[in-house]
């Protein structure tokens, strides 16, 4: 009964372990983000896996590990759609909210500045200007300045580890505007990323310092 359990578990934590292989032969920059939260979403699975293979009395330990393997496949498949599909109806509503002036008053002339934690400035990170035809996105750089699209009326931060909350952007012709944006880990990045959950290292926070 002993390696029951043991192999059900191992079976259980087996989709965890293959998605970090994933990540790690990929180089994905996130996988560095992980904390021991992880620990908690693979014991969980882990005894997911024990108790089916247990409760189903197989004593071949190869079809043990494919008992075990077959819940938690399941729970990370079906969070990893259902918080994907979340994230996408809550961003569209965000930014549908955000669209203020049209594109018959253009501003013309503004700048946008942005400070960046080191970690965020290697994270590839774009500024999302939101505008009457849609998203436009444009590279940006620690303290580099960029054009501010003549429609745009919010911006939001997008990186590889984290998208900030958008802010509306001032309407005066030329304006300067400076962000400086914070990064706040997130605590529960590793247990979310074990269990299939859609989610970000870092929470992005903008705050407006100057114009």
């Amino acid at each position: 009964m002993l390696w029951i359990i043991l192999v059900g578990a191992l079976g259980g934590m087996a989709p965890t372990l293959l998605k970090i292989a994933i990540d790690l032969v990929q180089q994905n920059a996130t996988i560095h983000d992980l904390n021991s939260s992880l620990l908690l979403g693979m014991a969980l699975f882990g005894m997911l896996g024990a108790i089916v293979a247990g409760v189903w009395g197989e004593k071949n330990l190869q079809k043990v590990f494919y008992l075990g393997l077959g819940l938690p496949s399941l729970l990370t498949v079906g969070t990893s759609h259902a918080t994907s599909e979340q994230s996408k109806l809550s961003t569209s509503a965000l930014f549908a909210s955000t669209h203020v002036f049209a594109a018959t008053n253009p501003v013309q002339g503004r700048t946008l500045k942005a400070v960046l934690p080191a970690n965020v400035a290697a994270a590839q990170p774009h500024a999302v200007f939101a505008t009457d035809v849609g998203d436009q996105l444009v590279a940006i750089g620690n303290n580099a300045p960029v054009a501010i699209p003549p429609t745009a009326q919010s911006v939001r931060i997008r990186s590889a580890i984290g998208t900030s909350n958008a802010l509306v952007l001032p309407t005066s012709p030329g304006a300067l505007v400076n962000l400086t944006v914070t990064a706040e880990k997130n605590t529960w990045y590793g247990f979310q990323y074990a269990t299939g959950i859609h989610a970000d290292p870092y929470k992005l926070t903008l705050a407006l310092t100057g114009r």
